[in-house]
């Protein structure tokens, strides 16, 4: 556990082990803000700080959070009770401080760069819809040429040009695929 307390001891900054029970996702720390005067200010479960906390006269304080391994850095107006995360923003009520990094954490995990290094299984997969796809396509060319009526050669056309759009771009994403370490 560590914490810090602001120079003339009206806050008290914790980071210290955090255990909701069975039923919750566990947190392995949190992170508590608390006043003298008004009690708890900021419970976040799951984020920590790191490096100092700098008090400036006593009515804000500035850090480096850190959620899931994601560092930002915080300015608190502790008299306001708001957080500014970047300098050209417009502070934000704290009690809303521990929605948005929680959406910040949802909308980075939810992202992956396609040229991102893939597992071997991932890449089995690849492999196996490009090879599918070149074979549906196969038979989309078989089938075309022992088609008998125009309609019946424009359903196929149509089907087949799906599937090889499919294989081009299955194809694509074999070539840029790159191997986990």
């Amino acid at each position: 556990m560590k914490s810090v307390r602001s120079p003339d001891g009206a806050f008290l900054l914790e980071d210290r082990p955090y255990d909701p029970g069975p039923t919750e996702v566990r947190w392995t720390q949190e992170l508590i803000l608390t006043s003298r005067d008004k009690g708890e200010l900021l419970r976040l479960p799951g984020i920590t700080w790191e490096g100092d906390v700098t008090f400036h006269k006593s009515d804000s304080l500035e850090m480096t959070l850190v959620d899931h391994g994601q560092r930002t850095r915080i300015r608190i107006d502790l008299r306001d009770q708001t957080y500014i995360l970047h300098p050209h923003d417009y502070p934000a009520p704290l009690d809303s401080l521990s929605t948005h990094l929680f959406n910040q954490f949802v909308n980075q995990q939810t992202y992956s760069h396609p040229d991102a290094p893939v597992s071997r299984g991932r890449l089995f997969g690849r492999l196996l819809l490009f090879l599918a796809s070149c074979g549906f396509v196969v038979m989309g060319i078989l089938a075309f040429m022992k088609a008998t009526t125009t309609a019946d050669r424009w359903k196929i056309f149509g089907v087949t040009t799906f599937f090889l759009l499919c294989t081009w771009i299955s194809f694509d994403d074999l070539r840029r695929t790159r191997l986990k370490k």
